[in-house]
This record gives structure tokens, C-alpha cells and sequence, in this order.
């Protein structure tokens, strides 16, 4: 394809061929430098993608590029030139390294990459960045970082696959995937042409025809959630009666109240209707970051106590977002009920662990504001 470029009331016009990258990393670069050429603002009018880290490194290796939108969604991209022999591959090695990040890191961790790559590439954090690319408060940072946070525990990820030409095998594997899988994936063609001191990008999406069956596939994934979390309950109540929630949620989550405002325990499954693990809980999400760390680095004070309590490896984040967590984990697929008795017993036993020392945090302290 060729362009024409000619100047306004001028009768001469010029012909300006197609132009190509030379190498991937120039893409890579192209995208960073210029975001809006993955037109995720075809998917939604209100859509933009921010290109917050290059080579964001994963156990099965970098990440080309990560991207987060206004919503929270996060966006995996991976970028090839149409002579690499390695182009048929592109969506398995995407998926890869989705599924990497997702079994492998922590929020928190993932948040002090982006920091220190916002710093190197705009002298800024990861959180005055997305305040900055979405005109948001401070509010608006917290929901669209709480929105990241659940998104990857639960392993909702949109890839998108891009390269200067797509072969029409490529597109039928994006669609075929689309439409029999829960999965978004994106091919995006960039043409370039140069002229002048000019580059200009005429960029294409695929993949997004699909048009899924978003309804029916959450409800399904509601009900699998109600399912789980109901067998939970069926032996958390007789532990807890005057504990337990009322009702099983329809969520990834299902918490346990403190009478302390901004703190609870909480079950949560990391993954969709397939979650692989599941987290018991004690969540600090009071409107004091500092407190909230305050409270985890206690807790850490105390961790031979609640090793006693638990095989399984107890885990203190004090930097998920402007919140702190004390968890363990365990996989839970297939689903049993031994995994649910597990759940129950363990939650019973964080809570009267924890609840004690609390008390004492608090004495000492004074009561948690919010």
C-alpha cells in the first residue's frame, strides 16, 4: 500500500511507500513513546492504554510491554516483526507469560516495578503517572489500582499481539481463541510511513468482532464462586455461627468483619471459575497507609506465633497498593471439600490468632480512624 501526501493548493503530490521497522525493539519503543497506536479506543470510545513498563519480567521472561487502562484492565503485549520466523508462536508465548505473572507475582511486587519504571522513564511514580495519563484524584488512583490488584489475583489479563503485517493465519487463530475460550486477545497491525520529518502510523485492531457472550460467561462464573464459597460456609458456621457471613458471596472474595473499621479477614480465589489457589486472609485497608503498614509490620513481630498455627508459609505484604495483607495461600484444584475444610479451619484459626494481638496493637495505639 502506498500513500499520497500533497500540500495544501499545491499541484505536485508525492508518493510515500511503505516504510518498515527495523528491528522489534524500535516497535517496542514506537508503543511506549506513543500508546494510542494499540487503539484500544476502538474496543470502547472512552478507552485509552496507558504503556506503563518494557520488559516486565516474568518466570517464563519479559513482558515486551505492560499496559493498563482507565478501568484497571491490565494488558500484555507482545510484539513481533512479520520476518521473524517466530511469528506463528506469538499468542502461546503471550499466554505464557499472562499465566506467569498472574501464578508468580505479588501486587505489591508489581507495583514497585512500575514505580521504578516510571521514575526512569517520566521521573514520576507508577501512581503520579496514572493520575497524571487519567486525570484522576487520589480516590481515583486507589479504585483504578484496586481494580489492577483484583484483576491480576484473579487472572482477568487482555493480550494483545502486535506487528507491523498480521498473515491471515494469525487472525483466524485470534478469532478462534476469542470465540472458544474466555480469553482476550488482540492482533494489532501498525503500517508506518515516513516523510519528511514525519512517521506517520496507520494502525488496525483485530479480534474484538468476537462478539462474546459477556453475561452469560459472568453469571457462570458468579454461580462457580457461590458454589465455593457456600462450602466454605457449610464448615466455617459451626466453627464461627456468630461469625460467618449470612449468606455465601457471588465473588472471588468473601470476608469475615472486624469490629474495627477499614480491617477484615477475607477468602480469596486467585483466578476465574478455575482459580488455582486460595488465600485465607487478614486484610488492613483503612484510609491510613500508614497505619495499614503499621499494623503488617506487627503482625510480622509475631510471626513465630502464627507459624505455629499454619503449615503453610504466612506471607506479610505490607505494600499491596496504599494497603497491607497477612495471608496464607493454598491450591485448591480440584475444588473438595477437604479444600474447603481447610479454608474454614484456617480462618478460624487466623482469627483467633490475630484478633488477640489486635486487641493489643489497639491499647497501645488507639483506635483504628477509618
Amino acid at each position: 500500500m502506498t500513500i499520497v501526501v500533497s500540500k495544501k493548493g499545491s499541484s505536485s503530490a508525492q508518493v510515500v511507500n511503505r516504510s518498515e521497522f527495523p528491528h522489534e525493539r524500535n516497535l517496542q519503543e514506537y508503543i511506549y513513546e506513543h500508546p494510542e497506536t494499540i487503539p484500544v479506543y476502538e474496543l470502547r470510545e472512552d478507552k485509552r492504554l496507558l504503556v506503563a513498563a518494557r520488559e516486565l519480567q516474568t518466570e517464563s521472561g519479559p513482558i515486551d510491554a505492560f499496559g493498563v487502562d482507565k478501568d484497571g484492565d491490565l494488558y500484555i503485549v507482545e510484539t513481533k516483526l512479520y520476518r521473524n520466523p517466530d511469528k506463528r508462536t506469538v499468542v502461546a508465548q503471550a499466554l505464557d507469560y499472562g499465566a506467569a505473572l498472574w501464578r508468580h507475582a505479588e501486587f505489591s511486587g508489581l507495583l514497585s516495578t512500575l514505580d521504578a519504571a516510571g521514575e526512569k522513564q517520566w521521573k514520576m511514580t507508577f501512581r503520579d503517572k496514572l493520575a497524571e495519563f487519567f486525570s484522576l484524584d487520589e480516590e481515583g488512583v486507589d479504585n483504578l489500582t484496586e481494580s489492577m490488584r483484583k484483576n491480576l489475583n484473579e487472572g482477568s489479563l487482555k493480550f494483545v499481539v502486535l506487528m507491523n503485517k498480521l498473515d491471515e493465519r494469525l487472525k483466524d487463530l485470534v478469532t478462534y481463541v476469542n470465540q472458544n475460550s474466555q480469553f482476550d486477545i488482540y492482533a494489532v497491525e501498525l503500517e508506518c510511513y515516513r516523510h519528511d520529518v514525519y512517521e506517520i502510523i496507520i494502525p488496525r485492531i483485530f479480534g474484538d468482532e468476537v462478539k462474546k457472550d459477556l453475561k452469560t460467561r459472568s453469571s457462570g462464573r458468579q454461580a462457580e464462586y457461590r458454589d465455593r464459597n457456600a462450602s466454605i460456609l457449610k464448615f466455617f458456621s459451626p466453627l464461627m455461627p456468630e461469625r460467618a457471613p449470612s449468606e455465601p458471596w457471588s465473588s472471588s472474595y468473601m470476608q469475615v468483619r472486624t469490629r474495627y473499621s477499614g480491617i477484615h479477614f477475607e477468602w480469596g480465589q486467585r483466578g476465574q471459575a478455575n482459580a488455582k489457589t486460595l488465600d485465607v486472609a487478614i486484610h488492613f485497608e483503612t484510609h491510613s497507609t500508614k497505619q495499614n503498614r503499621s499494623l503488617c509490620d506487627f503482625l510480622r513481630r509475631h510471626k513465630r506465633t502464627l507459624a505455629q498455627q499454619f503449615d503453610e508459609e504466612v506471607v506479610f505484604d505490607r505494600e499491596w497498593g496504599k494497603w497491607s495483607a497477612v495471608f496464607i495461600k493454598k491450591p485448591c484444584l480440584p475444588w473438595t471439600d477437604d479444600i474447603a475444610k481447610w479454608a474454614a479451619k484456617s480462618m478460624e484459626k487466623l482469627i483467633t490468632t490475630v484478633e488477640p494481638l489486635l486487641q493489643a496493637y489497639f491499647a497501645k495505639h488507639g483506635q483504628v480512624t477509618g
